[in-house]
Order: C-alpha cells, then structure tokens, then sequence
C-alpha cells in the first residue's frame, strides 16, 4: 500500500495545488480592497488553504515511507488527508454563491447557506484531525523501533 498510498497523496495533492495556484488568478484585483472585506478574504482563503493542503499532501506522500502502519492505516491517512482537501473546495462553492452572486456576506446569509459551507469545513477538519494523528502515530512507532537494538 505505501507505493499506492505515496502516489494517491501526491497526484491529489499536485491537484489541490494547481487549484489553488490557479484560483489566485482572479483574486489579484481583490488586492484593491481592504483586508477584512469577504471578497478579499474569499479569494485569499481559496488561494491559500488548497495551496497548503496540496503542499501538506505532497510532503505527506514523501513521508509515508518513513511511518510506521498497518496497511489500514496508510489507507485512512492517504483517504482522510485527500477527502479533506476536496471537501474544502466543496465549502468554497456556497461562499461563492452567496458573495458573488447574492452579494451577502455568508455570515449573515441565510442558515441553508451557512450550513452548507459549514459541512465540508467540518469534513475537512475531522479528515485533517485524522490524518495528522495518523502521521504522529507513524512517527512515534518508526521512532521506537529505531531505539530498540536489532539482534543479529
């Protein structure tokens, strides 16, 4: 799995990034606002975060050889960190709706709207959650075996 488990993080990850590189593009002339306005906060978020998840997802990949778990466990790490990607980018397309085309701020749009932007963003933070846990799991169990002496 961790050949299968390397690629998955970093073709998604090399995705995300190309996502958020390009959804940069449009947000330039968003820089004539002020930092709090919820355009200029849109586009900098929707630049920004898939362009670090993509990153993490990438450096995730590289790692992976490194960590120590089960098969089942590279495969939660490899899903939850690309599910949580993708879910953002969900999250974005009701913040979008409702500033660009209804020109509310989605804070204080109607509770559909909210919910719909608030969903992925929770599904993005529990597959974080989990897939940084994982990691520090690897980790700690890679780190324990290197400390315990191998017998000829």
């Amino acid at each position: 799995m961790t050949r299968r488990g390397n690629l998955q993080l970093v073709f998604h990850g090399a995705i995300l990034l190309l996502v958020g590189m390009l959804v940069g593009i449009p947000g330039f002339p968003s820089s004539k606002f002020s930092m709090l306005d919820p355009a200029r906060l849109f586009w900098r978020q929707a630049h920004l975060i898939p362009v670090l998840t993509g990153t993490w997802m990438i450096a995730s990949g590289a790692a992976l050889p490194s960590l120590k778990l089960t098969d089942r466990r590279e495969w939660l790490l490899a899903w939850s960190l690309i599910i949580a990607g993708y879910a953002f980018l969900v999250s974005l397309l009701p913040w979008a709706y409702a500033l660009f085309v209804l020109n509310i701020d989605i804070r204080i749009s109607s509770r559909y709207l909210l919910v719909a932007y608030m969903l992925p963003l929770l599904v993005t933070g529990v597959g974080s959650l989990i897939g940084d846990y994982l990691i520090i799991i690897g980790a700690r169990d890679a780190l324990r075996d290197k400390r315990v002496p191998r017998l000829p």
